[in-house]
């Protein structure tokens, strides 16, 4: 079962939103959700869930107006089982069992036509990656196959776990094609193996996503462990081919000698905002924790070349097209190093490390490169970032009880860019690859903070970090007082805990599952309630009076 930590990111608190306060505190939470529900009535304006057409063997209406169409569904669909039923963002994704009876339909049409198409189409890294991502998600969150309702028994369409299973063979087939040399291995092409960096994030997120449905379904196959390895030798190439060249500005070229990047294929190509970003969510998939030293290398080219703004001049030739890619890859790697609940050792850097490096400072003066970069940002001041006039006025200020991270540059970024119709192509936005759809579900995905339910194992015991929570498998439950999942209860908990209370004091909050993580006090009379002891007591946790409790009882 999805638990709360799965894509809330909430296990570090440079990603999290503030949860359960009211008053100002909610107007960040209040916009993104509404910038992702807009997003979700474009999508499915546009037909993007589609529906299957037995007498014709094919999907209504004429997706291709859209770009690739057909074979990007699987990212709308991602976008709409990644939506919070509750609208709050700090909750599970709603999955396919989760979801409204109206959600569900849209689900099953467009699951049905990609089982169409799938049935149809020989291996594409980036089709394949995408369906099975939807695909893998939907079927572990309780979606149904051939025979359900928009979904026919057609011979035309293959079956749910069968074309998952079809399109995993394939994946890793694909990678072990013959490919030689060390710019080659593990690593994927469009067709066959080859030495793209993009495609191959598209391949492994997509064994990921299915990694995720065998462990938590079933797996008679065995391929879970066929994925696992699979990832690992995507890892490994991203490791040996990890580039010392700086990037394609000359004005923040090499910053630090401890750092490697990667470009759009193995050689040939300066390193990337886009393509480092993917490389270092690839190697997290393939087992590499936040201290690996190859994934310290990527987060430090990340961090001292760090935009939100846009790509500047280091996406290689496509600086325009790429920015909404961009985005969904940083996101995830941050996410997944958040997830994995590792941390950083000390001289390492974290989940929170972009956005703290002023452009004019150097982060290594011991070593002989300058150090400095002039497009490089720091993370926008909440308070000072305008309201797009799409969510309603702007008095001032809208955001000041946000704190700063990439999470906010992020997502205020992608809404500054929302246009009425809920598309993202206003007020100066970037380019895209295709239209709408792709462009829309990386605005959603990022805003959702999702992984597009790829199973990342970073503790290695057999169990996807989304499932647990990070490496605390042996608490019995979440830590209680700790909203943000971070392993300890700071100020940032103290201040959401206090919202909750806030909201109806003098009078108690209910538990519910969403808040149950603020009812230290759950004994006695006030076992179902949350007040203000709660609060005094998950003070005194936080400065050490109090022994640290989990939900579902012990220490």
């Amino acid at each position: 079962m999805l638990r709360r930590t799965l894509v809330s990111a909430c296990a570090g608190a440079v990603l999290c939103l503030t949860a359960g306060t009211a008053g100002a505190a909610a107007n960040f939470n209040g916009d993104v959700n509404t910038a992702i529900n807009k997003g979700l009535e474009l999508l499915d304006a546009q037909g993007a869930f589609g529906g299957y057409d037995p007498a014709s063997n094919e999907c209504k209406p004429d997706a291709y107006t859209y770009g690739y169409g057909d074979y990007m569904r699987g990212m709308p669909l991602l976008a709409l089982l990644e939506k919070r039923a509750s609208g709050n963002l700090n909750d599970a994704p709603q999955g396919y069992a989760g979801a409204s009876a109206d959600d569900q339909a849209r689900m099953r049409r467009a699951v049905a036509c990609i089982l169409d198409i799938v049935n149809e189409t020989s291996f594409e890294s980036y089709y394949y990656g995408n369906w099975l991502m939807g695909l893998s998600l939907y079927a572990r969150t309780g979606g149904p196959g051939k025979g359900a309702a928009d979904i026919p028994d057609d011979p035309d369409l293959i079956g749910l776990v069968e074309g998952i299973d079809l399109m995993v063979d394939r994946t890793i087939a694909a990678q072990e094609g013959g490919c030689t040399g060390a710019t080659y291995y593990g690593m994927w092409g469009y067709s066959s193996c080859g030495n793209d960096s993009s495609t191959t994030q598209f391949a492994a997120a997509g064994l990921a996503g299915a990694k995720g449905y065998y462990l938590a379904k079933a797996d008679p196959g065995g391929r879970a462990a066929k994925i696992t390895t699979a990832l690992g030798k995507a890892r490994q190439a991203y490791v040996l081919n990890g580039s010392t060249a700086g990037s394609d500005n000359a004005s923040c070229d090499r910053i630090e000698d401890t750092e490697k990047g990667m470009g759009y294929r193995t050689s040939g190509y300066n390193p990337s905002l886009q393509q480092t970003a993917s490389g270092l969510w690839v190697q997290l998939l393939g087992g590499a924790t936040v201290n690996d030293n190859s994934a310290q290398s990527y987060v430090r080219w990340l961090r001292n070349h760090y935009r939100w703004q846009n790509l500047d001049s280091m996406g290689n030739s496509w600086p325009s097209y790429s920015h909404w890619y961009y985005m969904w890859s940083a996101m995830k790697g941050l996410l997944t190093i958040s997830e994995g609940g590792v941390t950083p050792l000390p001289g390492n850097l974290g989940a929170d490390a972009y956005g703290k490096l002023g452009p004019d400072v150097d982060p290594n003066p011991a070593d002989s490169l300058a150090g400095t970069c002039s497009v490089r940002q720091l993370n926008k001041v909440p308070s000072s970032v305008a309201r797009n006039a799409v969510y309603g006025a702007d008095p001032g200020s809208f955001y000041a009880a946000e704190s700063p991270s990439t999470y906010f540059d992020f997502a205020t970024t992608i809404m500054s860019h929302q246009c009425a119709n809920g598309d993202f192509a206003c007020n100066g936005a970037p380019g895209s690859w295709e239209s709408s759809w792709d462009r829309v579900s990386w605005a959603l995905l990022v805003l959702q903070r999702a992984t597009g339910g790829a199973c990342a194992d970073l503790n290695a015991n057999g169990i996807c970090d989304d499932e647990e929570g990070g490496d605390d498998e042996e608490a019995p439950g979440d830590m209680l007082c700790d909203a943000n999942l971070d392993g300890q209860v700071s100020y940032s908990d103290l201040r959401d805990l206090y919202g909750i209370i806030a909201s109806t004091y003098p009078v108690a909050v209910p538990v519910t599952p969403q808040n149950s993580w603020a009812n230290y006090n759950s004994t006695g009379q006030s076992a179902d309630t949350i007040d203000i002891n709660d609060f005094w007591q998950c003070y005194y946790v936080s400065r050490g009076k109090l022994p640290i409790l989990y939900e579902g009882g012990g220490t």
